[in-house]
């Protein structure tokens, strides 16, 4: 809902999307035995039953005084919520496992804005902006009943761990632009931007137990106390920018610009919460410099080429510097307090063009990093009991000296009234995608996409009732080497011959064996267990407008019925011994393979349709 008068302005939006998971394109591959094998853990071979409500809001309202003063205010805000039976991620074939994830996001802005009569300034504005945010997760574990499974009369729970991840943000942010002067290089516009902001992060963890205390055969809850990962951390962000935007002629426009940034991570109390692993460290500190410059020539009405270069500087948050889970069996996590800020040099060379024929949109980027943020396995030397230490695998985000990124982008649409003699509204669409990227200790960025095209026929009726598209698209498999990742591997380094204690006395194996006696701890290059093969998949939508303020949508989606897998998918899948998102670390030890693959196929055929009504 929507209003716009002389003075006001306001909107009003709600969404709500309730709906279950999607059905994979994979199916039942083994056969039905006493242990579910195909239905209950690592090796479950259908999505997980789940149930989500999704509410998401908006609100705005703006009031012009005259021309010169105008405020608004703005809410937006969601409530997440999504309850999975988590069938999959059960160690024994007797357990359940439910999760009830959540998450809260509350914004509110408040602006003025500034436009005076004045020759040099031609906007000041002042932003508040606050925002509350939660993420929670609700898990739920126990034993099933004798006719589910399980070894008990009846379904009983075990323990509930509960963990809420909790953000308060607060900015300030000023802005002064002025009007064009005239200079000896042409026409400059600047913009002066100010931000302060204070973000605070803290994490809950609260565990319960289900046991028999007195050992009477009566169970009851246990509560243990409220705890955390890691110290609450608050965080102080300063900023200040200036660009300058140049007209240098009718055909050719510049801009440069510079910023500052300051920032500080600074450990708060515990507040009485426990925290097994957490380590202080003194404030953490950060300055940088960045800029950017760029330059665009207009060649003709129908085309622009534009070359930009920037340098870039990302922080590494609280979580990845202070979250400390080192001591959790399934995928540990350990601190990294030590942290350096990353920084970039990135450059774009943009063709646009838009005329009669159609559109086209040719991007070429390269992207170097120094001191590359990036998530790594590692070893930690531990406590392991009273005087004993071992050693063990465990993640961490850590710098890496160097990596880079480069790639192309093509968009195209051509009007294909115009060089054949099929009529107005036909259209051939086509893109392209393809990235490489390397890092200088050998190892790939998991993160980028095997190369990804697309072509489609389109037909939009010139007055805009109603169109139908097409598209075909091809996604690229994933080759092995661009699939590297290091892994903690041990390395025998001193080997001595010992006498074998079970000769003496039992006389078994050899009086003498060779034994390794020191070890070294050390990370090598692997390849991904799970890659992804080329698939085609194609894809027919459309809508429909019976009136000016409703529209009718409708698609049919894989409508060959292709079952594939995407990168995206197989790069997340748990490769560090963790319950959530995993097919097991090894090949299932009866049938062989990763049977639980298959619940991780894309949807088969599926169909979508929607009303939208504007008032």
């Amino acid at each position: 809902m929507a209003y716009a008068g002389e003075q006001a302005e306001a909107l009003l939006l709600y969404s709500n999307r309730h709906g279950h998971e999607m059905k994979s394109a994979g199916g039942y591959t083994i056969p039905k035995d006493s242990n579910y094998t195909r239905s209950r853990g690592h090796s479950k071979q259908t999505p997980d039953d789940s149930t989500h409500n999704n509410h998401s809001y908006l609100a705005k309202f703006a009031y012009r005084f005259n021309d010169s003063h105008r405020v608004g205010i703005s809410y937006s805000g969601s409530h997440n919520k999504n309850y999975i039976i988590e069938d999959s991620a059960t160690t024994l074939s007797s357990a359940w496992r439910e999760a009830d994830d959540r998450a809260k996001r509350d914004t509110v802005n408040v602006f003025y804005e500034y436009l005076p009569n004045s020759k040099v300034i031609s906007l000041v504005k002042v932003d508040l902006d606050y925002q509350k945010t939660q993420t929670a997760a609700y898990n739920y574990e126990g034993f099933r009943s004798k006719d589910d499974g399980g070894s008990s009369g009846y379904r009983e729970p075990s323990d509930n761990n509960l963990r809420f991840f909790n953000t308060k943000f607060k900015r300030v942010n000023f802005r002064i632009d002025s009007q064009p002067f005239d200079l000896n290089m042409g026409s400059h516009t600047f913009s002066f931007k100010t931000s302060i902001s204070e973000r605070k992060f803290d994490i809950l963890e609260q565990d319960s137990f289900y046991v028999d205390n007195d050992s009477d055969g009566v169970k009851e809850w246990n509560y243990s106390k409220d705890a955390t990962m890691m110290y609450p951390v608050k965080t102080k962000n300063y900023k200040f920018s200036l660009l300058d935007k140049i007209v240098l002629t009718p055909e050719w426009k510049a801009h440069l610009g510079v910023r500052y940034d300051a920032a500080k991570h600074s450990q708060e109390s515990l507040g009485g919460l426990a925290c097994r692993n957490c380590r202080k460290a003194d404030d953490a500190k950060f300055h940088n410099v960045s800029w950017t410059s760029g330059v665009e020539k207009t060649i003709n009405d129908d085309w622009k080429v534009a070359y930009n270069i920037g340098t870039g500087f990302r922080m590494p948050n609280a979580s990845e510097m202070y979250f400390d889970y080192r001591d959790n069996a399934a995928g540990a996590w350990m601190s990294n307090p030590n942290l350096k800020a990353e920084k970039s040099l990135t450059q774009n060379l943009n063709l646009l063009g838009k005329g009669h024929l159609g559109e086209l949109s040719l991007n070429l980027h390269h992207s170097r990093y120094k001191d590359f943020l990036y998530e790594q396995e590692t070893w930690e030397y531990y406590n392991y009991y009273g005087s004993m230490w071992r050693w063990r695998p465990v993640q961490q985000m850590q710098n890496i000296d160097s990596a880079k990124i480069y790639g192309v982008e093509f968009t195209g649409k051509l009007n294909l009234n115009e060089v054949t003699p099929m009529p107005n509204g036909w259209k051939l669409f086509g893109s392209l995608g393809y990235s490489k990227g390397s890092m200088s200790n050998g190892a790939s960025l998991m993160s980028i996409q095997p190369v990804k095209a697309i072509i489609g026929l389109d037909y939009e009726q010139p007055e805009g009732k109603w169109g139908i598209f097409s598209r075909l698209t091809y996604l690229g498999a994933t080759k092995a080497k661009n699939a590297k990742y290091l892994k903690t591997v041990e390395r025998c380094v001193k080997e001595e011959r010992v006498r074998n204690p079970y000769y003496d006395y039992y006389g078994i194996g050899e009086e003498f064996e060779t034994k390794c006696t020191e070890e070294a701890h050390e990370t090598a290059l692997d390849t991904w267990k799970h890659l992804n093969s080329k698939a085609f998949v194609f894809d027919m939508f459309g809508f429909y407008k019976p009136t000016e303020n409703i529209t009718l949508r409708a698609g049919a989606y894989n409508l060959f019925n292709r079952k594939y897998h995407t990168w995206d998918t197989l790069r997340g899948l748990n490769n560090t011994g963790g319950k959530i998102n995993s097919v097991g670390l090894r090949p299932n030890y009866t049938y062989g393979g990763y049977p639980g693959l298959q619940r991780y196929y894309q949807p088969g055929r599926n169909f979508a349709a929607s009303v939208e009504i504007r008032f």
